[in-house]
């Protein structure tokens, strides 16, 4: 699917939806990161990502889309797959996962000063996404090996 052009005059002409952005952004950012505090504490009982902190990767994504900010959306999604696959398998956040979430929370907040204020540089997000694509490999389980059968394919005419 190609992705949409941002709007002619796009989020930096647009106070309203600079305001709208910021506040949606800042509230998932801080319910990914009260998790993360939260763990280090030792504070959470669930032994598992709850299914909220995918999900604000997923809206946060979906809003840097909209307002054209496509290396957040990239960071995002791949943080949401990420995620999502530690709550599908059940498995509990490690410290690598904390801290990708952490520095993904701390790199997004980044771009969007970015976004408003061009005279900083933009960050780099490759290294981070090479490090969630590491990790979520690390985590994969592997496929049951498959036995060899015995049976054979019935014939066809």
């Amino acid at each position: 699917m190609e992705e949409a052009p941002p709007a002619s005059g796009g989020i930096e002409n647009d106070p309203e939806l600079q305001e709208i952005f910021k506040q949606e952004t800042s509230s998932h950012f801080a319910t990914i990161s009260g998790f993360i505090e939260q763990t280090r504490a030792g504070n959470n009982d669930a032994a598992q990502i709850p299914a909220e902190i995918p999900r604000a990767f997923h809206t946060i994504c979906g809003s840097a889309r909209m307002v054209g900010l496509m290396p957040l959306a990239s960071l995002n999604k791949s943080l949401e797959l990420y995620t999502d696959s530690l709550v599908e398998q059940q498995q509990a956040p490690d410290k690598t996962a904390l801290a990708l979430m952490e520095d993904g929370v701390d790199t997004g907040k980044a771009l969007i000063a970015w976004l408003f204020d061009k005279s900083q540089a933009e960050p780099n997000i490759e290294s981070l996404l090479s490090r969630i694509e590491a990790a979520g490999q690390r985590r994969r389980p592997s496929a049951p090996k498959k036995q060899p059968t015995t049976d054979t394919p019935p014939e066809s005419n």
